[in-house]
């Protein structure tokens, strides 16, 4: 959920800010002296607040997770580990080397960059990462499973 609030940050803010804005306009507080008390600040501004703009966004937003997001970050999950299980299979991989060789080629339109090659891959072969990248992309296909892609790739 918190993906949908980040992408919908400014209607956050204006849901946020239209309970703060009231409550700012009745009362106030001077920061340069804080011994002194809030002036207006009692119990009656927050006690029975209407929250509708807050609950409206917090549905539009769930509502969001539920329906669309949560399926691409299942999806997702899944063809990550269907990659992770393929790769350990055939590799012996340093530590979080794997997870980062997924990402960076999901994120780099499924190839390995030269630059991440060379600072953090260059123990692999120039076979091995053509190898890796085509077993990141298949297990990321819709409708393959490891069993399909270890018997196409190996």
């Amino acid at each position: 959920m918190s993906a949908v609030i980040l992408a919908n940050i400014e209607r956050y803010k204006e849901a946020l800010e239209s309970f703060s804005r009231k409550v700012n306009a009745l009362s106030s507080y001077n920061p340069d002296v804080p011994s002194a008390p809030a002036k207006g600040n009692d119990a009656v501004y927050f006690r029975y607040f209407d929250a509708t703009d807050q609950a409206s966004f917090l549905y539009d937003a769930l509502e969001r997770t539920v329906e669309h997001d949560l399926d691409d970050a299942i999806s997702y999950l899944l063809s990550f580990d269907r990659a992770q299980h393929v790769l350990t299979s055939i590799a012996d991989w340093p530590p979080h080397s794997l997870d980062l060789f997924i990402r960076v080629v999901r994120q780099n339109g499924g190839k390995l960059s030269a630059t991440k090659r060379g600072s953090q891959f260059s123990w692999m072969t120039d076979d091995e990462v053509k190898r890796f990248e085509v077993i990141v992309d298949r297990a990321f296909t819709p409708g393959i499973d490891s069993e399909d892609i270890t018997a196409t790739e190996l």
